[in-house]
C-alpha cells in the first residue's frame, strides 16, 4: 500500500506530498492509502545498478489525476490492474497482477 496525499478542499491526489494543492491552492492534505492501479507504460532498464533486482519501470495510474513510477521484476501488460506496495527504502514496486 502506498500513501498518496489528497487535498481536503478539492480532492486532488498527489504523490509525493506537496506543500500546496496545484488545483485549488489549499495547504491541507489527508494521507490516502492506495494499493492498486492500472499499467499505462512499461520500460526495461538496460543498465541496472549493482544490487538492484528490479528490471522494469512501470507507469501506473491510480486515479485520473495521479500516476506513479513503480519498479517490477516482470513486465506487466499495458491496461493490467496491479497491486502496489511501498518498500522500506522508499521505492514503490508492483507486488502482483490483479485478476478482477
Amino acid at each position: 500500500m502506498v500513501s498518496f496525499f489528497r487535498c481536503t478542499r478539492c480532492s486532488s491526489l498527489y504523490f509525493p506530498a506537496r506543500l500546496r494543492c496545484h488545483a485549488c491552492g489549499s495547504f491541507e492534505f489527508k494521507s490516502t492509502p492506495i494499493d492498486r492501479g492500472q499499467v499505462k507504460a512499461v520500460t526495461r532498464v538496460h543498465r541496472i545498478p549493482e544490487n538492484c533486482q528490479f528490471e522494469y519501470l512501470v507507469q501506473v495510474e491510480v486515479e485520473k489525476s495521479a500516476q506513479v513510477i513503480a519498479a517490477a521484476f516482470f513486465s506487466p501488460s499495458i491496461g493490467t490492474s496491479v497491486a502496489l506496495m511501498h518498500l522500506q527504502d522508499g521505492a514503490i514496486c508492483i507486488s502482483e497482477i490483479l485478476t478482477h
